[in-house]
């Protein structure tokens, strides 16, 4: 089983257990509440943490969609909200 999580200004994936692969993947996140202004969003696969993408993205009031994904739930992984000051 997995599990997401959002704290600390990160969204990840945590495995409970892992008994199956799952070949879907996440096309888009909605997220509703952030009241401040996001300035980017990175994506970074645990296992791999020199390695980070830019996730594109749309804050229209206090609603967010990261868009266009593709995120595999395979493996785990972290989503980073970095805001104005």
């Amino acid at each position: 089983m997995k599990k997401v999580h959002f704290q600390k200004d990160e969204l990840f994936l945590a495995y409970i257990h892992d008994d199956f692969k799952i070949s879907n993947k996440i096309e888009r996140i909605i997220i509703m509440g952030i009241k401040r202004k996001i300035n980017k969003i990175i994506f970074t696969i645990i296992s791999d943490i020199n390695k980070e993408e830019n996730i594109e993205f749309n804050q229209e009031e206090d609603t967010t969609y990261l868009n266009r994904l593709r995120i595999s739930l395979d493996y785990l992984w972290k989503i980073k909200f970095f805001y104005e000051e």
